[in-house]
């Protein structure tokens, strides 16, 4: 035969007040383990006004921890998110959130666009060595292919030195005029 609930709580009053104040001696006398006594009737019966609620350990974080001070290194060299969650053994998501959670928001963006520009002056150098390489190179074929145009075109240069024409743009031009006469 089972007792109900509303049984229950006038046991566990009448226990209490009987002198037995203790969840593992209220649990023993009902016949129910502390988990239940806790969850099902603390707050129906008397029991929260004697013995204190059941204190609850916080919940462990069962993620990597992250090693604060080195993600912290990492945001300030402007790595992307992919890049600190591989380094932190954690997901991107975890990263952005830590970022967020910090407030650190700002000094990565700050870090981001820093690396970002210097990538593009870093490619724009790039670029322009390139091009500069592939001038010379092709300058040098234009003096030895047509030394009158290559001639024609310094003066012209010399001439006006603010001109915002190519070099080599204004020799092929000389170049195909002289043959066209």
């Amino acid at each position: 035969m089972s007792i109900s609930r509303e049984k229950r709580i006038r046991r566990i009053n009448y226990l209490i007040a009987s002198g037995i104040k203790t969840p593992a001696g209220l649990a023993r006398n009902l016949g129910v383990s502390e988990n239940t006594l806790y969850s099902t009737y603390y707050y129906q019966s008397d029991m929260h006004n004697v013995i204190p609620e059941k204190s609850r350990k916080p919940r462990e974080n069962h993620c990597t921890k992250i090693n604060e001070k080195f993600l912290d290194g990492l945001i300030k060299k402007g790595l992307t998110l992919d890049d600190c969650a591989e380094r932190c053994h954690v997901t991107k998501e975890g990263v952005r959130q830590y970022i967020l959670r910090k407030g650190k928001s700002d000094s990565y963006l700050e870090a981001r666009m820093r690396i970002s520009n210097h990538f593009t002056k870093t490619e724009q150098n790039d670029l322009s060595n390139v091009t500069s390489q592939q001038s010379e190179e092709e300058m040098k074929k234009a003096q030895e292919e047509n030394p009158w145009a290559y001639a024609k075109t310094e003066e012209v240069f010399s001439k006006c030195p603010t001109l915002k024409e190519n070099f080599l743009d204004i020799y092929r031009f000389i170049r195909d005029f002289n043959y066209v006469y």
